[in-house]
């Protein structure tokens, strides 16, 4: 199954729009490059629980952004896949 491309939440369009009305079009478009650039996720980590103080019991955490903290794929991320992928015909109006 091909994964799904990103799709841009009404909320993040709107404000996409917004940005590109202040600074441009090509400004908008460097901020996603940057941010999908930089934003990426630490490993996994793999460590024990231990259960009634006796069983270990393996536990994987979840990823986090390297960059922002936040749970792996992080919101910046999303709006930024979303705005390279279908987000970019909305910018290529704006600038007609």
């Amino acid at each position: 199954m091909a994964p799904r491309t990103p799709q841009l939440s009404p909320r993040s369009l709107i404000r996409s729009v917004t940005l590109a009305s202040e600074y441009g079009a090509e400004w908008v478009e460097a901020l996603a490059r940057e941010i999908e650039r930089n934003h990426r996720p630490d490993r996994s980590r793999l460590t024990v629980r231990w259960v009634w103080r006796v069983v270990p019991v393996p536990h994987l955490r979840q990823a986090r952004c390297v960059v922002c903290a936040e749970r792996w794929i992080c919101p910046d991320v999303v709006w930024a896949e979303g705005l390279m992928s279908s987000g970019r015909r909305a910018l290529d109006r704006l600038d007609r």
